[in-house]
């Protein structure tokens, strides 16, 4: 009854929220809809699983912090340096198309450098046992910390790096020919990952394009920006259809099953849903067994991929290696979510502070990008949201690659912006 109660408690906010902000593309309303979409689908999809209220109640309450950032902000700051917005539009930088090629080329190189270290050659394509093998072995050495070539990262990285201009590109100049580009970008990537069954890069590929997307969107002053439309909710069906088939194929892989009976089907989907619904289960096992202890404040797993590209740190392949039994029958999800993050780096306190002022930075970009059009307002904005979609997971910042292709992005966005003004 109780996680009933928690439910429509998230579903009001987020409609409150939504109301309050005007547009779901704010970074408040996005976050609160985000949330409560993963509480509901988890919740209806394993009922059987353990789900605990205060653990999503926390959650709650640090929804309604972000919101209170930036509605601060707003009200004390922003309202002094407010700027009529205008019926301009934001244009990506002329050479975007070579960033988009440069994107397709990199994915190809990726996936070529997979095949290649492996042993193996192109001819694996033609050849379903062989194929399956491959992603079997790749997987086992993935699980025993076996690492990516250098060239391999750095080609997926920009790849990345890419996704970040198309999701502009498609936000700021819709049409087919963005949609087009979207699709040439991401088809090496989601070769890559059928063969090396590592879902999370081609997630992350996903996430980047739809938060440059959702953050430069309201620079389009033209047409008011609605979320819910025919087009987008179509699109998402869709990618959520093809995307739940993408992860059948690889846990397929992972698990050698070559025959797709009733039986081999159902044992699948049963893996699939502790993935799907198992991290909020995982999070409140883990938030109700939680105690304090001293904290080092150095941000680890947060701020894993910094650490990482500094040299600092090296982070371990997963980052979080423990895993719980959601559901008593052995049916076991490691302990995910952003919120895991900053509690376990700064402890309760800490992480509410930084969610806080988090919402009053990205209300202060959002406001920035829509009535001033300020560009890099909108690129830093999209790593927020980046880290908003992929929230019920982890920090998307803490692998390097996805940070790299960020700071890149912004930085090339920047020099961009200054040779257009000289």
């Amino acid at each position: 009854m109780m996680i009933t109660v928690v439910i429509l408690l998230f579903c009001v906010i987020a409609a409150a929220i939504r109301r309050m902000e005007g547009s779901w593309y704010s970074p408040a309303a996005l976050f609160s809809l985000l949330w409560a979409m993963v509480i509901v689908f988890s919740v209806l999809s394993a009922p059987d699983y353990y789900f605990s209220v205060p653990a999503l109640l926390f959650i709650l309450f640090n929804i309604i912090l972000f919101f209170t950032g930036g509605k601060l902000y707003e009200i004390i700051i922003y309202r002094f340096n407010t700027v009529r917005p205008t019926a301009e539009t934001v244009e990506p930088p002329l050479s975007y198309k070579w960033y988009l090629f440069s994107g397709v080329l990199a994915g190809t190189v990726a996936v070529f450098f997979l095949i290649m270290e492996s042993g193996s050659n192109f001819y694996v394509f033609f050849d379903l046992k062989k194929l399956m093998n491959l992603s079997s072995t790749l997987t086992e050495e993935r699980y025993y910390g076996v690492r990516l070539s250098g060239f391999t990262m750095l080609s997926l990285t920009l790849a990345y790096f890419a996704s970040f201009f198309s999701g502009m590109n498609l936000a700021t100049r819709p049409g087919s020919s963005s949609r087009t580009q979207l699709v040439l970008l991401m088809i090496p990537v989601f070769a890559f990952t059928m063969i090396y069954t590592a879902r999370a890069v081609l997630l992350f590929m996903i996430f980047i394009i739809l938060a440059s997307y959702i953050a430069f969107r309201p620079f389009n002053l033209k047409s008011k920006p609605l979320l819910f439309t025919r087009v987008n909710i179509i699109a998402g069906l869709t990618g959520v259809s093809l995307l739940f088939l993408v992860f059948f194929i690889t846990q397929a892989a992972r698990m050698q099953v070559g025959n797709f009976g009733l039986h081999q089907a159902g044992m699948l989907v049963e893996h699939l849903r502790v993935w799907f619904s198992g991290n909020v289960s995982a999070f409140s096992i883990w938030f109700d067994t939680y105690t304090l202890r001293s904290l080092d404040v150095t941000g680890n797993n947060t701020l894993a991929g910094f650490f990482e590209l500094l040299g600092i740190s090296m982070r371990k392949p997963g980052i979080y290696e423990e895993a719980v039994d959601v559901s008593n029958m052995m049916e076991f999800s490691n302990i995910y979510s952003l919120f895991r993050f900053l509690i376990d780096d700064f402890g309760v306190v800490i992480a509410c502070i930084i969610v806080f002022v988090t919402g009053g930075i990205a209300r202060k970009l959002y406001l920035d990008g829509i009535n001033k059009h300020n560009i890099i307002s909108g690129a830093l904005l999209s790593g927020i949201i980046a880290t908003i979609l992929w929230s019920f997971v982890a920090s998307i910042f803490a692998y390097n690659s996805v940070l790299f292709a960020w700071i890149s992005y912004v930085i090339i966005l920047k020099l961009e912006q200054r040779h257009a003004i000289a």
